[in-house]
């Protein structure tokens, strides 16, 4: 916010030194001034000699040449303003609308995750905003795998027309159940291995009040050998 201000400070002190410079449209109505103060005095000497009815006509003309000339100007000055200001009023719509999305957003995280191993993991999900999350639905994948291996869950690898959506409204949680029997025996007992770990990783997909579409990414696993929860190094991150 500050190099925001900064930024609308320097441009108004610009504006300003603009408006006080001259530019060429205001130089060009200038000399058409200087141009009819001489046939002015030009016509008053006409008419000292008598010749009048040419110089009247003249200068008769010159002058609306010039209204014409000046009015101009002061349209296109004018437009400019306008310009100006349509612009600015835009922006700060734009900025006010940014705001109200951040401020007033759904925001869907893991605040907890509980091992109960060998059965299941347990994860709570949470809506850490301040206007409901709609349709929210939880895809995940555990799998034994080397440590090396860190799990990156993509959107494509996951059929979300038959995971189910529900709402969760501000402040409230809803617990998910990771269940390991889908994982054969011979890789449950890699996890006496010190090398391999219980991943588990996976995407929260909803839709905020402004009808867009967010994600969290997660990805976690459990060590056997020190019976802990641990957070992977990349996976972990939010819309």
């Amino acid at each position: 916010m500050p190099e925001t201000t900064q930024a609308d400070s320097a441009q108004q002190k610009l504006d300003k030194k603009k408006n006080q410079i001259l530019d060429p449209g205001m130089k060009r109505i200038l000399t058409l001034g200087i141009v009819v103060l001489v046939m002015l005095l030009i016509f008053t000497f006409a008419q000292a000699s008598g010749r009048i009815p040419f110089f009247t006509q003249n200068f008769l003309s010159l002058l609306v040449l010039v209204a014409i000339a000046t009015q101009a100007y002061i349209y296109r000055r004018q437009w400019e303003v306008m310009e100006r200001q349509g612009n600015e009023i835009e922006r700060q719509s734009e900025q006010a609308r940014e705001h109200a999305i951040h401020t007033l957003r759904a925001y869907i995280s893991i605040r907890v995750v509980v091992p109960a191993y060998p059965k299941q993991i347990l994860v709570e999900i949470v809506n850490f905003g301040q206007t409901p999350a709609h349709h929210v639905q939880f895809a995940h994948r555990v799998a034994v795998r080397d440590m090396r291996e860190s799990p990156d869950a993509r959107e494509q690898e996951f059929d979300w027309g038959l995971l189910p959506g529900a709402p969760l409204a501000p402040t409230m949680s809803n617990e998910k159940h990771l269940l390991l029997g889908g994982i054969p025996d011979s890789d449950m007992a890699k996890l006496h291995d010190p090398k391999y770990r219980l991943f588990f990783w996976g995407i929260i997909r909803y839709r905020d009040i402004f009808r867009k579409t967010r994600y969290t990414r997660f990805a976690g696993f459990y060590s056997v050998e020190h019976k802990v929860i641990g957070t992977c190094s990349s996976g972990n991150d939010a819309t």
